[in-house]
């Protein structure tokens, strides 16, 4: 495992999950898997958004402006639109919901490599993308990973991460 400097997410260790926010097609979580994920922090004044989906291989990482985190849940919330998707809170009860009030005591993230092997051809990696978040806390974990189109929340005990010689893992 590598531990790249000054990286973004470094930010986020030692802060306690505020709360966690999910976009989805409904409410039903455990059949049907968040697009996006905001995940909040006490006391800091920045939000964590994953997004999945955008190529079913990868997610995107952004820190944001916690000014910003409002806009972004109403751009994404269609109520009135059974067909859309909207914003849940998650509860502490699901398996993304355990990390709320919880510390963040490390995460590790993979990224492309540069090259990889699949099936015998050789793979140019996208070096910029990130396949997987696993956050630590109170000797537990939670990963969220890309799912063909959605995200992919998996506990402690359910952690498969698919190809693993075709990313780099880090450390913050």
């Amino acid at each position: 495992m590598k531990s790249p400097p000054d990286h973004f997410l470094n930010q986020i260790i030692g802060q306690t999950v505020e709360s966690v926010y999910q976009v989805d097609f409904n409410e039903n979580k455990d059949t049907h898997l968040p697009w996006l994920l905001f995940i909040t922090f006490v006391r800091f004044d920045k939000y964590l958004e994953i997004e999945g989906g955008f190529d079913g291989d990868h997610i995107k990482l952004d820190l944001n402006a916690l000014s910003e985190l409002n806009f972004r849940l109403k751009e994404n919330d269609f109520k009135d639109f059974p067909d859309l998707w909207q914003v849940y809170e998650a509860r502490q009860t699901e398996t993304i919901g355990k990390l709320i009030h919880q510390s963040i005591a490390k995460c590790e993230y993979g990224i492309d490599k540069d090259e990889f092997m699949i099936n015998g051809n050789i793979v140019k990696g996208q070096k910029d993308l990130f396949t997987f978040i696993r956050f630590y806390y109170n000797n537990n974990y939670i990963t969220v990973a890309a799912g063909s189109a959605e995200l992919s929340i998996l506990d402690k005990d359910h952690n498969d991460l698919h190809f693993k010689d075709t990313f780099d893992i880090y450390v913050a």
